[in-house]
């Protein structure tokens, strides 16, 4: 259902309960308040006159895991972290994680979106680290253009060169609009 216009008030003229229903009551159940079921959860703009309810989600795994591939794979110990949003056409995502790379080369942590959209892992949503010593990285990146309904959300490592990517704390989180 989406907001109806409402109709204009005459003086003097008969407000009939079909009236009410249309204009008041299921106007007032399309209104942000009305969509809010679950904690949490934010109110996004699904079309025309119409909004609907998404809820952010987030993962993580604090166990260290490796890798030695120099394209986007999972890591030795398995993939993740890894959820599942309902999303309109945009959606936010972060991710962090610890990352070193044994020979001091790059060490990179992307994501892939899968289900209802399809969007590889990719050095243009990363983040990187190049040493041996090891640091803490975070970063957010916009989608538009998704495909509305079940995305999946996975996180993706690799290295530049030869070397072991060392990664821990990893954390994921989506917000869906």
């Amino acid at each position: 259902m989406a907001w109806t216009a409402p109709m204009t008030a005459v003086a003097g003229a008969v407000f009939f309960s079909a009236d009410y229903n249309t204009y008041v009551r299921d106007n007032m159940i399309e209104l942000g308040v009305a969509k809010a079921t679950v904690p949490g959860s934010i109110i996004a703009g699904a079309g025309p006159n119409t909004v609907e309810q998404r809820t952010p989600a987030w993962s993580a795994t604090t166990a260290g895991s490796t890798t030695t591939s120099t394209s986007y794979t999972d890591l030795d110990a398995g993939a993740g972290p890894s959820l599942t949003v309902q999303s309109g056409s945009v959606i936010a995502i972060w991710i962090f994680c610890n990352q070193y790379n044994t020979n001091g080369t790059a060490a990179w942590m992307s994501f892939a979106i899968s289900g209802d959209s399809s969007i590889s892992a990719d050095d243009t949503w990363a983040i990187q680290f190049q040493g041996t010593d090891g640091d803490r990285n975070g970063a957010g990146f916009v989608f538009d253009g998704l495909t509305k309904g079940s995305n999946t959300i996975t996180a993706k490592y690799r290295v530049s060169t030869a070397g072991t990517g060392y990664f821990s704390q990893r954390r994921l989180a989506a917000w869906p609009f």
